[in-house]
């Protein structure tokens, strides 16, 4: 499941900003075919932070995660890096920082499985040592 659509970008950005970046063919949309690399790399990155506290793929996209996603989109379109300061790019920054908090567990996503614990159950869990004291081992001292 991705966390960002086309028409995520749309909705946060608008359709005028998508088409001045984003359309390459000239036909007054944006293109999916330059668009699409660029939300699968943002889940990449995503992914390679958050794979080592969550469990993956997550089960439900926060929407922190769409937010981050987009931010991080922007700045590739609008091609971060040039010398002039750049909205997308500190956007951007932002997003990643919010992304070392969730890989750090200094932020959580309301709703997720952490890494290494069951995805499914719904109940409370219990893990304990076996028992030391038995009637087989308290034979000899029992009555």
């Amino acid at each position: 499941m991705p966390y960002a659509t086309l028409q995520d970008l749309e909705q946060r950005f608008g359709l005028p900003e998508l088409v001045r970046f984003c359309d390459r063919d000239r036909d007054g949309q944006p293109d999916p075919d330059f668009l699409e690399p660029l939300l699968a790399d943002a889940d990449s990155e995503i992914n390679g932070y958050l794979a080592g506290r969550y469990a993956l793929p997550l089960p439900v996209v926060d929407p922190l995660l769409t937010a981050i996603a987009c931010k991080i989109v922007r700045l590739a379109y609008q091609g971060g890096g040039t010398e002039v300061p750049n909205p997308a790019e500190a956007a951007a920054k932002l997003a990643r920082q919010q992304l070392r908090d969730l890989a750090d567990g200094r932020a959580v996503l309301v709703g997720t499985v952490p890494a290494g614990q069951p995805a499914q159950g719904g109940g409370a869990q219990f893990q304990a040592p076996e028992p030391v004291f038995t009637p087989q081992t308290m034979a000899g001292f029992m009555p």
